[in-house]
């Protein structure tokens, strides 16, 4: 690495006065190359050299920089990459090198805002309703914390010089904001007033990551109307402890979200964990969900309550490309994924609790699927696989990722029948043969006889086979070493063993 250092240091020189001026004339080379390139060239360098790499230019000291602030955790005052964010509240130069910022609101109270010049008066255009102040004090969650009268002062002055630092990130480009079960309602939405009304005109924000219980939906999404915005990830889970449902606004409440989303939003991620609260927000999501045309990544937790699940999905997500689900099936004739008609989806992503009977009914409606992975809760049996491999036979599958019960030849023959043009496969296997013992011998014998004679010209393009056992790596070392002799030009992988290929 000391080698590798000199040779930027020496033979690469570059500065913004060498850019302009000519060339000088030297008996080393001389290359000239935008900032964007260095970037990307130092990322593959580990933090330790790229404080030696600052000594180097000024161009290389400001990439160096902007690697260490990128990334702040509030209100972990450590963050940064081992800087003092301290130090940052003091030096604008530093504040706008920030991009990527998480907030989580359990140290943060209590909280005060003495309005005074800068970002404080901000806050007086985005004060929230009375009438909702109000709503939010009557639920009685909001109970009353006991901190040290010490402390008081100290919690204000951290929450006070977040804000300072994110009033001066005028790069600011992703924003996480993490809050967590803790009954706090009346400070949590003072902060988030007050940081709403800090970004809401910071046109370079183009991600946003919430974490929050379902009941606080209907006071932080109104919030959270951020211009520009491409990439939404929501993460909505219930106290186990608490027995009081959420608003009936709720629906609502994130439908306006969406529809305020979507002129700009390409990339939606909502998961729910409370079964409960799934269906409503399914019920926004697809069935009475705007539409979003411009959609092209999609990843949720849909409870299918309707034959016609997969038909809304065709329909509000039209352009979608990358698809991740996880279907909860809450009735008795589940949805048939051949309504899914998305003919520019390429990557499909499900995670199912159990197979479905009936569910690869028909065909494919994606014809450029290129990548499938499905992860079962109970690993697929052969004859759910085969069905499984002829409604994707007239894809153009590269990679797939399956959970299978049951390893054998006529495994490796189907896929090789059904997806001529692999590149990749990666089995999760729970048994070898037909054996219900997690490894026996005999089961190795049968197998290598089997595919003693077997050869796969039509996978040429195949160049990854990933092989994992359930719950051992030893069966997988075994399986894989009669594998490489079926496909010599494979490179096969598991936790425990790596073959190159030959």
């Amino acid at each position: 690495m000391k080698v590798f250092h000199r040779t930027l240091a020496l033979k690469l020189p570059i500065s913004s006065a060498s850019a302009s001026a000519p060339m000088a004339d030297t008996h080393l080379p001389q290359v000239l190359l935008p900032p964007e390139l260095w970037s990307y060239i130092l990322s593959f360098l580990p933090d330790p050299e790229m404080l030696r790499v600052c000594a180097t230019n000024r161009i290389f000291y400001d990439l160096a920089m902007d690697r260490q602030y990128k990334h702040c955790e509030f209100p972990y005052f450590q963050g940064c990459r081992g800087s003092d964010l301290l130090h940052v509240a003091r030096n604008p130069t530093l504040a706008k090198r920030i991009k990527v910022v998480n907030v989580s609101t359990l140290y943060l109270f209590p909280i005060s805002f003495p309005v005074a010049p800068g970002w404080r008066s901000k806050i007086l255009r985005f004060l929230i309703p009375t009438v909702l102040r109000r709503r939010i004090s009557t639920t009685g969650r909001n109970a009353t914390l006991a901190v040290p009268p010490q402390d008081v002062a100290s919690l204000n002055t951290n929450v006070d010089r977040i804000l300072d630092i994110l009033s001066m990130a005028e790069n600011l480009q992703k924003i996480g904001v993490h809050f967590p079960i803790y009954e706090s309602h009346n400070m949590e939405l003072d902060f988030i007033t007050a940081l709403s009304s800090l970004l809401h005109d910071c046109n370079s924000i183009y991600y946003l990551s919430l974490r929050l219980q379902y009941a606080k939906l209907d006071w932080v999404l109104p919030l959270m109307h951020f211009r520009g915005l491409r990439e939404v990830r929501l993460y909505i889970y219930m106290r186990a402890s608490d027995n009081l449902p959420g608003s009936p606004r709720i629906p609502g409440i994130f439908l306006q979200f969406l529809e305020y989303l979507e002129p700009s939003l390409e990339a939606l991620t909502v998961w729910v964990f409370d079964y409960e609260f799934i269906s409503q927000i399914s019920q926004s999501l697809c069935h009475e969900g705007a539409i979003m045309r411009k959609v092209r990544e999609l990843s949720t937790r849909l409870s299918f309550q309707n034959p016609h699940a997969f038909d809304a999905i065709s329909t509000n997500y039209p352009l979608v490309t990358k698809l991740a689900l996880t279907p909860v099936i809450d009735m008795e004739l589940p949805p048939f994924l051949e309504h899914l008609r998305l003919p520019d989806l390429r990557t499909l992503r499900l995670w199912m609790p159990e197979s479905l009977p009936g569910f690869w009914r028909g065909s494919c409606s994606s014809p450029l699927l290129d990548e499938l992975h499905v992860t079962t809760g109970d690993h697929m049996p052969s004859e759910e696989v085969a069905r499984l491999c002829q409604f994707f036979s007239c894809t153009k599958i590269t990679r797939i990722s399956i959970s299978v019960e049951v390893l054998d030849a006529r495994l490796i023959d189907l896929l090789a029948r059904s997806f001529p043009d692999l590149r990749s496969v990666a089995l999760h296997v729970k048994h070898l043969m037909q054996s219900r013992q997690l490894f026996e011998e005999r089961d190795l014998s049968s197998f290598r006889e089997e595919m003693r004679e077997r050869r796969y010209p039509e996978l040429r393009e195949l160049r990854r086979f990933s092989v994992s056992f359930y719950g051992s790596d030893t069966p997988a070392a075994a399986v894989i070493s009669i594998l490489a002799e079926s496909l010599p030009n494979v490179e096969f992988e598991n936790q425990a063993i790596h073959f190159i290929p030959r």
